[in-house]
């Protein structure tokens, strides 16, 4: 599967730290159940543009709250990809244009 055949240790531990949090409760199963969606993920270009949907389960989360779950995935399975996400996040919270230079 995708987590075993794709995931290396340090990946595969930050995946199950992520487990113990409640909102990503669905995560595993999700992958599990979705190994062409995460897959393609893991291996895109910008995995933070093709993130897959419905993992999140049934909750209603605010954009910047999704962004920041969204966050720590990527912190999680793409950590070369953490600072994309984050500037995504900051400008959803504090307005497009925050991080140009004057």
């Amino acid at each position: 599967d995708v987590l075993t055949s794709r995931l290396n240790q340090q990946q595969l531990k930050a995946l199950q730290e992520l487990h113990l949090l409640p909102c990503f409760h669905n995560l595993v199963g999700h992958m599990k159940s979705n190994e062409g969606k995460w897959q393609a993920f893991i291996e895109c270009l910008d995995p933070e543009s093709c993130f897959p949907e419905g993992w999140q389960g049934d909750g209603e989360v605010s954009s910047s709250n999704k962004i920041l779950q969204e966050a720590l995935i990527i912190k999680a399975l793409r950590p070369d990809r953490l600072i994309f996400v984050c500037q995504r996040l900051v400008e959803n919270i504090l307005g497009q244009g925050f991080l140009e230079l004057p």
